[in-house]
C-alpha cells in the first residue's frame, strides 16, 4: 500500500472485541446471564411450537401472537389442574405409605451393602444424594437449603418463558435478528437466518415429541405396574413420565428406583418390572422416536448422556431439563457458522435485494 501503510479492517475487530466483552459480562454475571439465556431458549421452543398456530390467525401479527399465547397459558394450566384434581388423592394414599417403604428399602440396601463388604451402608438419603451430585452438581442439602430460590427462579424463567413466547411471535424475525447480525459481517448474515430457520422446527419437534413420550410411557407403564401388581405403581408410572424430559439418564433412574421399590416384594416383582420397562423402551424406540423426535433430534446417544452431565453441572437442574435444546442450539449453530453448510435458498434471501428498495436506492 501507499507509504506503507498497512490496511486495518475496523469492523471486524470491532464485532471481536464486542463478543468479548459480552462474554466477559456474561461469564461475570453468570448467575443472572444463565436464567437469562435459559428464559429465551424457553421462549424460543414455546414460540416455534405455537407458531403454526399464530399464522393462521387472520388479522394483524400481535393478535394471533395473543391468542396462541394466552391459549397456550391456558391449556396448560388446565391440564395441570385436571390432572392434580384427579391424581393426587391416589398419590396421596400411596405415599402415605412411603415412611414403611423407606425403612423396607434401607434394609434391603443395608443387606446388599453387607454382601459387598462396604463399611457405611447405603441409605435411600445417600443414593438420592450421590445421584443428584453426579448429573447436576448439587446435593440434595443444596436443594433443600436454596428450595425458595429454586422456586422463584422457576416461578420467574416460566413467566419468562409464556411472555417472551408471546413477544417472540409478535415481532418479525428479520426485526429480531437485526441487532444480532449488525456483530456479523454481511457475510455471515445468511448462516445466521439459515440457523433460526434450522432451530425452529427442531425445538418444535423436540417440544411436541418430549410431550408425546411422557404421555406414552407414564400410561404405558401406569398399566404394565398395575398389571404385574408393583406397588405405588401410580407415583412410579409419574416419575418415569416427568423424568423422560431427561434423555438417557432420566429413564434409567426411574427405572432404578421402581427396582428398588420391586425388590421390597420379591425377585418375581423385579422380573416383572424389569418386563415393563423393556416394553415401554421398545414403545419408545420404533414409535415416539421415528414418528416425531427423530425430526428433531438426531444426536447419538453417547453425546447426548455426556452433554446432560455437563449442562446439569453448568445450569443446574434447568439444565437437565433443557440438555436436549441446548444440544440443538449448539449443533445448529456449529452446523452453520463452523462447517460452513448453506444451501442455496438461504444465500438468495440474504443477496436478493426487493425491487421497492431498488427502485429506492436507484
Amino acid at each position: 500500500m501507499a507509504n506503507g501503510v498497512r490496511a486495518v479492517w475496523v469492523y471486524p475487530l470491532v464485532s471481536v472485541v464486542v463478543w468479548l466483552v459480552a462474554l466477559m459480562l456474561f461469564l461475570y454475571f453468570f448467575a443472572a446471564g444463565r436464567i437469562l439465556l435459559l428464559g429465551l431458549l424457553a421462549a424460543g421452543i414455546v414460540a416455534a411450537t405455537l407458531k403454526p398456530i399464530a399464522d393462521r390467525v387472520p388479522g394483524p401479527r400481535w393478535v394471533g401472537a395473543l391468542l396462541a399465547g394466552l391459549g397456550f397459558i391456558v391449556l396448560t394450566v388446565g391440564l395441570v389442574a385436571l390432572l392434580s384434581w384427579r391424581l393426587t388423592g391416589a398419590v396421596e394414599q400411596q405415599i402415605a405409605q412411603w415412611p414403611e417403604l423407606r425403612e423396607q428399602l434401607n434394609g434391603l440396601l443395608a443387606r446388599w451393602s453387607g454382601r459387598f463388604g462396604l463399611e457405611q451402608p447405603v441409605t435411600v438419603q445417600t443414593l438420592v444424594q450421590e445421584i443428584s451430585g453426579f448429573v447436576s452438581g448439587t446435593t440434595l442439602q443444596q436443594v433443600g437449603t436454596r428450595a425458595a430460590g429454586i422456586v422463584s427462579a422457576v416461578g420467574l424463567g416460566l413467566a419468562f418463558a409464556f411472555v417472551g413466547s408471546i413477544y417472540l411471535l409478535a415481532e418479525p424475525a428479520e426485526r429480531l435478528l437485526r441487532p444480532v447480525e449488525r456483530l456479523l459481517p454481511a457475510r455471515r448474515h445468511a448462516a445466521l437466518r439459515g440457523a433460526v430457520a434450522d432451530l425452529e422446527p427442531r425445538l418444535r419437534w423436540w417440544f411436541l415429541g418430549t410431550l408425546a413420550s411422557m404421555l406414552i410411557v407414564g400410561a404405558a407403564s401406569w398399566i404394565g405396574y398395575t398389571i404385574a401388581g408393583v406397588r405405588f405403581a401410580l407415583p412410579l408410572a409419574l416419575l418415569a413420565a416427568a423424568f423422560e424430559i431427561v434423555p438417557t439418564i432420566g429413564p434409567l433412574i426411574a427405572f432404578a428406583v421402581a427396582a428398588l421399590v420391586a425388590a421390597t416384594q420379591s425377585a418375581t416383582q423385579v422380573v416383572a418390572e424389569l418386563v415393563v420397562y423393556a416394553i415401554v423402551q421398545l414403545l419408545e424406540s420404533y414409535v415416539i422416536l421415528p414418528l416425531i423426535m427423530e425430526r428433531a433430534v438426531r444426536i447419538p446417544p453417547i453425546v447426548t448422556l455426556a452433554t446432560v452431565i455437563l449442562w446439569g453441572n453448568v445450569f443446574g437442574p434447568a439444565g437437565l431439563l433443557l440438555a436436549l435444546p441446548l444440544d440443538l442450539l449448539v449443533w445448529t449453530v456449529l452446523d452453520r457458522f463452523v462447517a460452513g453448510t448453506e444451501r442455496a435458498a438461504d444465500v438468495r434471501a440474504a443477496t436478493t435485494v426487493p425491487r421497492g428498495r431498488m427502485a429506492r436506492e436507484a
